[in-house]
């Protein structure tokens, strides 16, 4: 039921089928976990319009009454996460949005191993979220390290199980390509690791073969890792060339490789037209930001009453780091304040005594 959502997520008709088949499993958990990757798959495709109008689905019952905090499952508290994160978009980055993501990740790292699909669809958007603008490689890397074990466990499951023509070599590029993307969160030596992967896939995997020398993205991202900025920058617009029907905001990324790879190289040409289509998929972005800023005070707003707002280790971290920090400034003018009133008190008294 699994694998059919993933190919058939387009098609809202086979999606309605499936949840109605999973309704059918007996066992409870399973049940859920699978409901609830099914629910979460068919939002990969919709508007943000859309996926408001699933997440109501999914935060009232089935007589359309709000479903109260102690009566969600955890299954229920992913799939509200998982609808919010679609509904702000993956362009947010706002304190709501960072908020939502860490009690995602909590949830997520609580279920058993046998809930994979569920973390596979958890961490795949948050390696795709935090590689996008640069906006956290750290995070960015480990998700997709996390990812990799689990390809890996179901290399291994597929193959005990005499299914040796499973092939997740194409899965695999993904999680190493957008692995290196992240390149100055790596050392050189896994720079080198991941890049050798990414080219024993090419070798054999024909599919693979086609994407790196069709868009050139993985040579890309091994040049700048390297400094070879010359390579780097044919490498680069090559890449950009062939997206250049998509937004510019999406490849903001690398557009800001493109200026570092110009600047290195010494072509104050292609510098100027780096500079210029960064400052304007830069523009681009920052105008979705604004909107994403009203999207979260009102989705806030209308959440007040549920279980996300309640206190968790998340919450007191964000408590933490939105206390309002006094300047060291303020310390310091307050202590020379202190000392003059010392000063001044103690020579009152002596003229006071000698009078």
């Amino acid at each position: 039921m699994r694998e059919l959502a993933v190919f058939n997520f387009r098609n809202d008709s086979i999606i309605n089928v499936l949840l109605g088949y999973a309704d059918k499993i007996s066992n409870e958990e399973r049940r859920d976990a699978t409901r609830t990757f099914i629910f979460n798959q068919r939002l990969s495709t919709i508007n943000s319009r859309d996926a408001m109008r699933y997440l109501t689905i999914a935060l009232t019952d089935a007589n359309g009454n709000r479903k109260k905090a102690e009566d969600l499952t955890i299954y229920d508290k992913i799939c509200i996460l998982h609808h919010i994160l679609h509904y702000l978009g993956t362009n947010a980055h706002g304190v709501l949005f960072k908020e939502i993501m860490a009690k995602y990740q909590e949830l997520i790292e609580s279920l058993p191993s046998s809930d994979y699909p569920l973390k596979n669809q958890f961490y795949t958007a948050a390696a795709i979220i935090n590689s996008k603008y640069g906006a956290d490689p750290a995070k960015a890397v480990e998700s997709d390290l996390h990812l990799l074990k689990i390809i890996e466990t179901l290399e291994e499951f597929y193959r005990n199980k005499n299914r040796i023509y499973r092939n997740y070599d194409p899965q695999k590029f993904i999680c190493y390509r957008r692995i290196m993307s992240n390149y100055p969160d790596l050392t050189k030596e896994e720079v080198q690791m991941t890049y050798d992967s990414v080219m024993a896939i090419y070798e054999r995997d024909y599919d693979v073969h086609k994407t790196i020398d069709r868009e050139g993205q993985s040579h890309a991202y091994y040049y700048m890792a390297n400094k070879e900025y010359a390579k780097a920058v044919t490498a680069l617009r090559k890449y950009l060339d062939y997206k250049k029907q998509d937004p510019p905001y999406q490849y903001l990324k690398q557009y800001k490789m493109l200026l570092d790879a110009t600047k290195g190289a010494g072509d104050i040409a292609g510098y100027h037209y780096a500079m210029e289509k960064y400052i304007r998929a830069k523009d681009q972005l920052d105008s979705i930001h604004d909107n994403v800023v009203d999207k979260e005070i009102i989705l806030r707003d209308s959440l007040t009453d549920t279980y996300i707002f309640t206190d968790t280790k998340a919450d007191d971290e964000m408590k933490r780091h939105s206390r309002p920090q006094v300047p060291v400034a303020y310390y310091i003018i307050s202590a020379l304040l202190a000392i003059l009133l010392c000063v001044f008190v103690t020579l009152y008294m002596k003229l006071r005594m000698r009078k």
